[in-house]
């Protein structure tokens, strides 16, 4: 019996800077996960896995993508228990794939449906005397429209609920097909959370529930390595384990997966690093892009410099035969991604490219995505937002209430399309318009070619639109829908290689410990200096 616990934020990659006295690792990365699961299916020693689901936040992606490696795992025979400790619509989800799930009994199960909001600052910002002062290129690009509204223009909210929508349609259907229930009779219970563990029970929606110290007994229980008379309630009959060379143990032991796989997984980084058979790479691309000039990039943000590097080592490793991008990026510079592009082109050249999608691939993060020879996402990606928006805060208003004054000397008439102490006249919007125009064309352009698409067959699915992994699929605007694993088979079948071929997980070069610390500092922070941006909409969050 394999253990896992999984809580907080499923990352794509280790590194983030934490306090004196946190564990330095507190989950595993999803493709760790995905490795973990896939060994345990092979191990025939492993007769389950137990999973202790503690809270989770966003990434609704890579949480299906866990999900499905577990229903995988199952399918090849192996039992699988959940105990949730604290339940919402991300936990319970992944719990759903389990065929047993066991909650405390005063746990609330958060089941009420899907919802995302938006909150708008312009009524606040007029309080202030601050002015935004942006124009964006595809009437669906919202990133601005915070700043700028009040509500949402009609092409927001509808391009917000056609992917709500989805993603609550995959979550209801997914959830009770696993439970054995109708989507509507699982609607209804929505309609009718939250509920309490034991509610939850008598509902169907899990299965028992019990105190974390008689979980483990349930499960002997369950595979027969206590007697059906046996009392799971009945703390007299824990005994501790008797040790001894002689000692006849218990037919199923408890082992920590960390502890279980990781001398293993060692051995198998020494074996790939020594082995001469071909290598997929896996390049990790995490975080908002940034027009950064830096040759070091801090994990969780994506650097054109940084990025380019390490897209280069991939390309000139002779043993690389292929590569997998995968992408986990709501955009950022449009600048940036438009170098990081070229230089994934260059590499397409010369061995094949995938790319994989995270939880999110949108705008930018789509951009870099469109080089690609094949685009791999999650059903529950969000990707597309082809689009860009420029612009700048005016802050004119609130220096004044401050008593702050300037006074300016310019030689040209568009001077102040940068300044952040006056507004836009009606040239500098009408030249603003035009240059985002013009980088939305190439946009467009690039990924038409990208996808083999005439322009004006993509072109009504850009507009800076959000869609998920599915939608985006029908659209022609990603090839396939799978994981991690599946884009890494579909990036050796393009190269030809035979079974046996390693994984090389790669990332952008990393800056050393008194970098980040450094980079921590509060009069560290750098503001984004490129103002053509293709970004998703601000601080989109779907609960």
């Amino acid at each position: 019996m394999l253990q896992f616990r999984v809580s907080g934020v499923l990352e794509e990659e280790h590194g983030a800077l934490r306090t004196l006295g946190q564990r330095a690792r507190a989950n595993r990365t999803v493709l760790e996960l995905l490795d973990d699961l896939k060994s345990a299916a092979r191990d025939p020693s492993v007769e389950a896995v137990a999973f202790r689901i503690g809270r989770l936040h966003g990434g609704w992606a890579q949480v299906d993508e866990v999900r499905q490696a577990v229903l995988r795992l199952r399918s090849k025979g192996r039992r699988a228990f959940a105990y949730v400790e604290a339940g919402g619509h991300l936990e319970y989800y992944l719990a759903s794939a389990f065929e047993h799930v066991v909650m405390p009994p005063m746990a609330s199960l958060d089941l009420v449906g899907l919802r995302t909001e938006v909150t708008f600052f312009k009524g606040a910002m007029d309080q202030l005397g601050v002015e935004a002062c942006f124009e964006s290129a595809g009437e669906y690009k919202s990133f601005a429209e915070p700043f700028l509204r009040e509500s949402m223009s009609a092409p927001f909210r509808e391009s917000l609920d056609h992917v709500l929508s989805d993603l609550h349609g995959r979550f209801v259907s997914g959830a009770a097909q696993a439970r054995g229930m109708e989507p509507e009779r699982l609607q209804e219970l929505l309609d009718g959370g939250p509920w309490m563990a034991r509610e939850a029970r008598d509902q169907g929606l899990i299965d028992r529930t019990l105190y974390p110290d008689r979980w483990p007994r349930a499960i002997r229980k369950e595979l027969g390595d206590l007697p059906a008379s046996a009392d799971i309630e009945d703390e007299d009959e824990d005994k501790p384990e008797p040790r001894g060379p002689f000692t006849r143990r218990r037919k199923l032991q408890f082992k920590k997966a960390s502890r279980y796989l990781r001398p293993w997984s060692r051995l198998a980084w020494f074996e790939r690093r020594a082995s001469s058979a071909p290598k997929v790479a896996m390049l990790l691309a995490s975080g908002p892009i940034e027009d950064s000039d830096e040759a070091e990039s801090a994990p969780g943000v994506i650097a054109w410099r940084a990025l380019g590097k390490a897209i280069r080592t991939a390309a000139e490793d002779d043993s690389v035969k292929a590569v997998v991008l995968r992408i986990d990026s709501p955009g950022g510079s449009g600048a940036a991604s438009d170098l990081m592009w070229r230089e994934l082109k260059r590499l397409a050249k010369r061995k094949p490219l995938v790319a994989s999608m995270g939880s999110t691939a949108a705008s930018g993060g789509y951009y870099l995505a469109m080089a690609a020879d094949s685009i791999v996402a999650a059903p529950m990606t969000i990707t597309g937002s082809i689009g860009v928006v420029g612009g700048k805060f005016d802050l004119e208003g609130l220096l004044a209430k401050a008593g702050v004054t300037r006074e300016v000397l310019a030689y040209g008439r568009n001077t102040g399309l940068f300044s952040m102490t006056a507004g836009l006249t009606e040239e500098e919007r009408l030249r603003l318009r035009e240059h985002l125009r013009a980088f939305y064309d190439e946009f467009v352009g690039k990924a038409a070619e990208g996808r083999s698409m005439e322009v004006g067959e993509l072109e009504p699915h850009a507009r800076g639109r959000i869609w998920t992994g599915g939608q985006a699929v029908e659209l022609g605007l990603v090839d396939e829908v799978g994981d991690m694993h599946f884009a890494l088979s579909e990036a050796a079948r393009r190269a030809g290689l035979a079974p046996g071929w390693n994984t090389l997980v790669m990332t952008s070069p990393r800056p050393g410990f008194l970098r980040r610390m450094r980079s921590r500092l509060p009069f560290a922070s750098v503001v984004d200096g490129d103002w053509v941006q293709a970004r998703l909409p601000y601080k989109l969050r779907i609960l």
